[in-house]
């Protein structure tokens, strides 16, 4: 068995982490997707919500009303911020799958070449071989004239 074919398992092996390695990467950049668009959600109904509040407080609003819905903006504004932490930590978990990729990546590239090398220095030994043969065969066509 040549040596590009004992290789091939390896390359197998290195292109099923690569595959695995690409999922994990695609479910976090939608799960980063998905936590940012909550963010975005949040600042949107706070902003509508802040609107409301100063259409409304110029209309003559009881001290209760005002005070709870300064309650409410302030709860709103504290999710937004836990949000943004949440957007924050899962953009660096997403980040660190990415590396991780990228060192997996590179390493079945590296096999993969090896792979090619080999191929290709097989063929090389071939045709030296088959030269040689033809080399020879011309030497002894010479000879037993």
């Amino acid at each position: 068995m040549s040596r590009s074919e004992r290789m091939k398992p390896v390359l197998r092996v290195a292109e099923n982490r690569e595959r695995v390695s690409v999922k994990r990467l695609n479910e976090w950049q939608q799960l980063l997707a998905i936590q940012e668009n909550k963010l975005l959600e949040l600042r949107e109904y706070r902003d509508e919500y802040t609107q409301h509040f100063q259409m409304n407080s110029t209309q003559g609003m009881s001290t209760v009303r005002m005070q709870d819905y300064r309650i409410f903006l302030q709860k709103l504004n504290q999710a937004i911020e836990e949000q943004v932490k949440v957007v924050r930590q899962t953009h660096e978990d997403c980040e660190s799958c990415r590396k991780q990729w990228q060192v997996i990546h590179g390493k079945t590239k590296a096999v993969d070449h090896l792979v090619d090398r080999f191929k290709a220095q097989e063929l090389a030994d071939i045709e030296r071989a088959e030269q040689k043969e033809s080399d020879e065969r011309g030497q002894y066509q010479k000879s037993r004239y």
